[in-house]
């Protein structure tokens, strides 16, 4: 079924209308982006170099370019020429060897432009200067303690920017004196003496290098005692002494230490006579909101306790300091006792329609839309992701999205995107299937081990031109296996019988059926998991083939069987029936075959149904495994030698 797609963009002023078509229906993709220079659009390989709008259809999906191109991009370089004594200062950055170098500027409309430098510098030799002091005990040189008599050097830079070396000698005299004031609030501890007045004194400390005498100027400042009380009304709190009272602490006195001028302390009382719980402002700006301006208010209760938040929408310029329903723009603050009115003077920059894309189309199952290569979502419009009732193959939707508006600083735009749809569902035709260990399913013709729910798209759509999907609910059972052990009953010279049992590792319902040479055994003795074997008489080597179907019933009604065969050679005047006893497991086998004999494995030999050698081993042990990787699915037979010499055949299932 074809689908058309109709899609106008209207340009700020200009309307450039646009309409294409597709032939599968898949989601919308609208890229839009202002960039410098050139644009390569990853979805077609192209690259543009001014403004643009491109709409581009495939199988799966609309892809929307909208470009804007920087009015001014600079790629060729403009030389700048730098001269300076020691350096040169360009683009915050310091330039101090001679060259020409390239630079990056960023200009206003955000584009790069490239800038060659040319470095021309007059650099002396740098000022060396040589300089002799005198000094006490010790020398403080640019934050280094000098104690000795050496030549200390340093790197300056001058007012030109250039390097000045300066080479220092000094000379200590051993005696140091220093000269220094104090304040003390009410008294003095000096040594075992407290000084209560004004007074010189000197201290004097003596090394063996150095002499400090040290005048000191003492100040006694006192303290004060008595407490000041300041009546004060405060706004919507307090601020005093670090800390903040409100509307709890009215009509107390609270105090707090304030340093003199000398840094005592002072005792000052605040008496909080009351607050002024109301103010004013006004919001005065144009608001980049392009839509509307949301401001929160709030309400008090009769009580004057709590306060409930709400938001009023404002959609037009104006002066407002009530809500819609006449309610004061109001907020609280501090504990919900401190009122502040608002009045705003609201200027709205209203959008400009920018791009519009109305969307008729058909998709299957579901339809997405895309924003800028993301998913747009808002409560305050249509979701974007539409979906086929489940309850009909079709569906009709009528919906409208629009996107979040923007601001490139001087403007306001929106997108809108409006969208018809027709979605169809697709169809699926089931297959159910139990099977034993493996199914090969003709569709994909892949070979399943597990069950499991399986979809494949068929090459052919349904009547809505949506995929026809393929499902297959496979069960997969696993094929039991048994094998076979025997236990010989002799008297004197012949066998009278033979007793094998059936031995099964695996768990659940499982029953036996038991052939001798392809014919069922009736009865009780070929329907429980042991068979007795009568010997024959009267032909001196006999042999008979047995054969164990082990059948496991499952829970879903679905039954697997697994096969084992035996051979019984009688050689008769012998003291042992078939003496080299084998166990070979799993029959049926797939990928390997286990064969096991108390006697010992010398050679294990295996022929096909035509009598042809396809495996042949020379062993030593007990056990083997036989890989039977390169076989094919049939019939096979086991010729078996013993370490005593002993011979037997088996008879064995190949099942791919």
């Amino acid at each position: 079924m074809m689908k058309k797609v109709f899609l106008s963009l209207l340009l700020a002023i200009a309307c450039v209308p646009m309409a294409f078509s597709q032939n599968k229906a898949g989601d919308v993709y609208l890229t839009d982006t202002t960039i410098c220079g050139s644009y390569t659009w990853s979805t077609n390989g192209a690259t543009y170099t001014q403004d643009t709008v491109v709409v581009l259809t495939t199988d799966t999906a609309t892809h929307v370019l909208i470009l804007h191109m920087s009015n001014t991009f600079i790629d060729t370089a403009v030389a700048r020429e730098l001269t300076g004594y020691c350096y040169a200062n360009y683009n915050n950055k310091r330039w101090v060897v001679n060259g020409t170098y390239m630079d990056t500027v960023r200009v206003a409309n955000q584009c790069d432009t490239l800038v060659k430098v040319h470095v021309d510098l007059t650099v002396p030799h740098p000022d060396t200067t040589n300089t002799i002091v005198n000094a006490g005990c010790s020398y403080n040189w640019q934050g280094t303690t000098i104690t000795d008599t050496n030549i200390h050097t340093k790197t300056f830079t001058s007012v030109e920017g250039c390097d000045s070396i300066v080479n220092l000698k000094v000379n200590f005299s051993g005696i140091s004196n220093i000269d220094t004031t104090i304040v003390a609030c009410d008294r003095y501890i000096h040594g075992n003496d407290t000084i209560t007045t004004d007074t010189t004194f000197v201290i004097h400390d003596s090394t063996a290098t150095c002499h400090t005498y040290t005048t000191v100027h003492l100040t006694i400042a006192p303290s004060y005692s008595d407490t000041t009380v300041i009546d004060t009304v405060g706004g919507c709190e307090i601020v005093w002494g670090g800390r903040t009272y409100r509307y709890t602490t009215v009509g107390q006195t609270v105090y707090d230490n304030v340093r003199t001028a000398y840094g005592c302390d002072s005792i000052v009382g605040l008496h909080i006579v009351g607050f002024d719980s109301t103010q004013y402002r006004e919001l005065n700006s144009i608001l980049d909101t392009c839509f509307d301006y949301t401001f929160v208010y709030h309400t008090m209760n009769a009580a004057g306790t709590s306060a409930t938040s709400h938001s009023v929408v404002f959609s037009q310029d104006g002066t407002y300091d009530t809500a819609l329903d006449g309610t004061p723009l109001m907020q609280y603050s501090n504990s919900k006792k401190c009122k502040t009115y608002y009045t705003l003077n609201l200027t709205l920059k209203q959008p400009e329609q920018r791009y519009r894309a109305d969307i008729v189309d058909t998709a299957c199952d579901r339809f997405t839309l895309k924003f800028n290569n993301t998913f747009y979502t808002t409560p305050r419009y249509a979701p974007t992701i539409f979906d086929a009732d489940p309850n009909s193959d079709i569906t009709y939707i009528d919906s409208t999205v629009i996107s979040h508006a923007y601001a490139d600083g001087e403007h306001c735009y929106d997108s809108i995107v409006h969208v018809n749809l027709v979605i169809y569902k697709r169809s699926y035709n089931d297959t159910t299937v139990k099977a034993c260990d493996r199914f090969t399913w003709p569709v994909n013709n892949n070979v399943y081990t597990e069950s499991e729910v399986v979809e494949v798209a068929s090459e052919s759509k349904n009547i809505y031109g949506c995929d026809s999907i393929n499902r297959l609910n496979l069960t997969v059972n696993a094929t039991p296996q048994a094998h076979i052990e025997g236990i010989f009953d002799q008297t004197g010279e012949q066998f009278e019988a033979t007793t094998l049992r059936a031995v099964y590792e695996g768990t659940g319902n499982v029953t036996y059926q038991w052939y001798i040479n392809d014919n069922a055994v009736p009865g009780a003795r070929g329907k429980a998991d042991s068979l007795v074997v009568d010997a024959p008489t009267g032909n001196p080597i006999y042999n008979t083939d047995v054969r164990l179907e082990t059948t496991a019933h499952y829970a879903n009604s679905h039954t697997c069987t697994g096969s084992n065969w035996i051979t019984l050679t009688y050689n008769l005047g012998i003291d042992d029936i078939d003496a080299l006893q084998v166990n070979i497991y799993p029959n049926p086998a797939s990928r390997f075959l286990n064969l096991e004999s108390a006697e010992g494995l010398s050679e294990v030999t295996v022929y096909n149904a035509l009598g042809q050698q396809v495996i042949a081993r020379s062993v030593n042990a007990d056990a083997i495994q036989l890989d039977l990787g390169n076989l094919v699915a049939g019939n096979y037979t086991l010729r078996i030698v013993s370490q005593n010499g002993n011979e037997t055949t088996r008879k064995f299932i190949v099942n791919k």
